[in-house]
């Protein structure tokens, strides 16, 4: 018979798997860890969701330089980096 994997199932085997690779030393350290990564991206997540509610009620479908907004990304994110 087959098994039913739960959310519960795959976040304890993610959980187990990072105590025995010896990332984190406990499930509860693992746990804060990931909520402490939720807490950082939240100010991150909050500006996405600005800029695609500004887009969606903006009316001008202009022109955008795919080239351009590439190579600010990329430099925002070696700034990040090199900041790290």
């Amino acid at each position: 018979m087959a098994r039913t994997v739960t959310l519960d199932d795959l976040s304890e085997d993610i959980a187990r798997h990072f105590v025995e690779s010896g990332q984190h030393p406990t499930v509860e350290a693992v746990v804060a860890a990931a909520l402490g990564a939720l807490a950082d991206a939240d100010p991150d997540l909050t500006e996405l969701r600005r800029l695609i509610a500004e887009g969606e009620a903006s009316e001008d479908d202009g022109e955008w330089d795919q080239e351009a907004f590439l190579k600010r990304a990329h430099a925002r994110l070696e700034g990040r980096s090199a900041a790290e």
